[in-house]
């Protein structure tokens, strides 16, 4: 009875250690968010790494990142950047986030309520890099350091091809 429980507890802290983001592949193939210019989107099976900013700090680590970069940077490396904005206020982000954002040259998606990268690993002040292969992760982790988000990124460079990794979503009629 004492080696089922030893086998229970430890059963739990490895699914506890493990990354609980998109632990379902159906449920990250079904997400869908819109950018900073109101463009429906979803994640399509060939990107490879999600930069995720659930706070100010992670948000300025990225922007910082992707200053002087091409446009087309993310999609070149087969990236997204996805922003959970839901602890803005509304009237602020309205007013000030949302038009500073459209400035800026590559895509932001947007969780606005939080409910969709609320199980996402998250760290104060630090960037969550997800590595995928077909919606699958193969590692997460999390940093605020520009010069190993800008070597994960060049892990993943790929040559500019006709086809876009951002696949609009329909809208609903």
């Amino acid at each position: 009875m004492a080696n089922k429980i030893t086998q229970l507890v430890i059963a739990i802290c490895i699914s506890l250690a493990l990354p609980t983001a998109f632990a379902d592949q159906t449920a990250l193939q079904h997400l869908r968010f819109k950018t900073q210019h109101d463009t429906p989107v979803k994640i399509s099976s060939n990107i490879r790494i999600v930069l995720f900013a659930h706070d100010m700090d992670s948000k300025d680590v990225i922007d910082e990142m992707l200053a002087g970069k091409p446009e087309d940077y993310l999609k070149q490396h087969d990236a997204i950047y996805v922003a959970n904005v839901s602890g803005m206020p509304r009237i602020i982000a309205r007013m000030f986030a949302y038009p500073a954002m459209r400035e800026k040259p590559y895509d932001i998606w947007l969780d606005e309520s939080g409910t969709q990268t609320s199980d996402w690993l998250q760290s104060e002040g630090k960037v969550t890099i997800f590595q995928l292969d077909s919606f699958r992760i193969v590692s997460s982790n999390t940093t605020d350091n520009i010069e190993e988000l800008n070597h994960i990124l060049a892990k993943t460079h790929t040559e500019p091809t006709p086809a876009t990794s951002i696949v609009k979503a329909p809208t609903a009629d």
